[in-house]
């Protein structure tokens, strides 16, 4: 996934203490995550809702989780921990459509 790719640039730039450049890789990070999931939300009206898909965005959701809240524990910055607040709610929107595949599939 992108997504991930971009969750990586994130972590990197957090270690080089870019806190602005790693706000931006994450959310568009988290906004390729939730765009994924919402396609193939669409996309389940043309039978293309693979389980394996949607576990792999279920992964996927739950490691942006882990590391968001990692990262977050490495700042006091109010304005960066707003920023990643907001990322967090941006993770969870993909992880409750996640949830509603995966129930519509059961």
């Amino acid at each position: 996934l992108l997504a991930d790719k971009h969750l990586v640039m994130c972590q990197l730039l957090w270690e080089k203490k870019k806190f602005e450049l790693g706000i931006t890789s994450l959310f568009q990070a988290e906004n390729y995550l939730l765009q994924s999931v919402l396609t193939l939300t669409d996309g389940g009206k043309n039978k293309i809702n693979s389980q394996g898909l949607v576990d792999k965005l279920e992964l996927a959701a739950k490691k942006h989780e882990e590391v968001l809240l990692v990262l977050k524990t490495t700042t006091d910055v109010q304005t960066i921990l707003k920023a990643m607040d907001e990322a967090l709610g941006i993770t969870n929107q993909a992880k409750q459509k996640i949830l509603s595949l995966k129930s519509k599939s059961n």
